[in-house]
């Protein structure tokens, strides 16, 4: 019944709290049941709608006509209704969408018919965005919907919409989007027709959600270059700040990296050229390091402190002194057997000539004695 029709009506309006009307018509076109609420369950005055002929409508036709398939909708584009109008006493655009209502047999007995609200769906959508460029700074960002043709549907000038066309004002990004395949996505930089401000256009092209075709509408959102670029220009500060700290960072570390490594090479240089001086009083190199360089300290040490056993020996034996403590340390490798070997031979030779020089003591001694007698004699 009517009655019972509008108490459906009713719940569904406070429960989706998302639709300006809802209503159901007899097959020959008159209004039966109208919404007595609105989306926030405040009463509202549509007695005037029961009983209306809505016959010539689009939706009425196309659903009664049997034009529909099972399951589908009949749904157009976002539109000013002014049945709805007469109500809300506003120019409000609503997304219609109708479907027939069967009996339990099987056999349509008249059609519903919804009018969303564009402005509860699609506005706050659009509101929300631009709200979340606002609060990083972004406050020329707007936020547009286009419908396939070009034409306006949301836009920060209420006067706009549904009576200019972005695309046949020239505006290239519209045109792109006008042309494009659904799912497509561009952008462009280009003056704004009605404020001449350089903005970046970007805009997308829906696809659809959920089975739904959609609507081929455009979403774009326009912003100033200025802007835009005053956010790359931080961007790049940011990035040639933290650039010129990370080179300083290296800088310092390598500076102190050739530190550690050139002034113990010094080190080694000074002590090579006292010792190619003839100086081999060098002092021992102390780095108290486990990598390549400390392991060169302690060779280089090892090399100096050879050289200087054998400079102490060759001293030892340029003063005559075979029989120093020195000769006793061993030299490793081929210049310690040289020494050895030389140290032997001089050894034996000083004793050889040791043994002639006893000798020749001897004979000194009978030579003495032989020149007494004969001196003796000679007297």
């Amino acid at each position: 019944t009517p009655a019972e029709q509008t108490e459906i009506v009713d719940f569904l309006m406070s429960t989706y709290v998302i639709y300006d009307r809802m209503r159901s018509a007899g097959l020959d076109g008159s209004v039966q049941a109208v919404n007595s609420v609105d989306g926030s369950g405040q009463s509202v005055d549509t007695e005037q709608l029961v009983g209306r002929d809505v016959s010539d409508t689009g939706w009425f036709r196309a659903v009664s006509g049997g034009e529909l398939g099972a399951g589908e909708t009949y749904y157009a584009d976002a539109e000013r209704n002014p049945l709805v109008d007469a109500v809300y006493g506003d120019d409000r655009l609503t997304l219609p969408f109708s479907a027939p209502i069967f009996d339990r047999s099987g056999d349509m007995v008249g059609v519903w018919f919804n009018a969303a609200s564009f402005d509860r769906i699609v506005g706050d959508i659009l509101r929300g965005t631009e709200a979340s460029f606002a609060s990083i700074g972004r406050e020329t960002a707007t936020a547009h919907l286009i419908r396939a043709a070009g034409v306006l549907l949301f836009d920060p000038d209420p006067s706009a919409v549904l009576s200019f066309n972005l695309a046949d004002s020239g505006l290239g990004a519209a045109q792109d989007a006008r042309d494009a395949d659904r799912g497509m996505t561009g952008s462009r930089i280009e003056s704004n027709s009605r404020s001449g401000v350089e903005q970046i256009n970007g805009w997308a092209v829906t696809d659809g959600a959920l089975g739904f075709d959609g609507y081929s509408w455009t979403v774009m959102i326009r912003e100033s270059t200025s802007d835009v670029f005053s956010a790359s220009a931080d961007l790049r500060s940011n990035v040639l700040v933290l650039g010129l700290v990370t080179a300083l960072i290296v800088a310092i570390a390598a500076f102190l990296l050739a530190r550690s490594v050139s002034r113990p090479i010094k080190d080694v240089t000074d002590r090579a050229d006292q010792i190619a001086s003839g100086d081999l009083d060098v002092e021992p190199l102390t780095l108290n390091r486990t990598d390549e360089i400390g392991q060169l300290a302690d060779s280089f040490n090892s090399m100096t402190g050879m050289l200087a056993t054998g400079g102490a020996q060759a001293q030892s034996i340029a003063d005559g002194n075979v029989s120093s403590n020195v000769l006793d340390r061993q030299i490793p490798g081929e210049l310690g057997d040289a020494f050895g070997t030389m140290v032997g031979s001089l050894k034996s030779m000083v004793e050889q000539l040791k043994g002639s020089s006893q000798q020749l003591a001897g004979a000194a001694e009978e030579l003495t004695a032989v020149s007494t007698s004969m001196g003796t004699s000679a007297e």
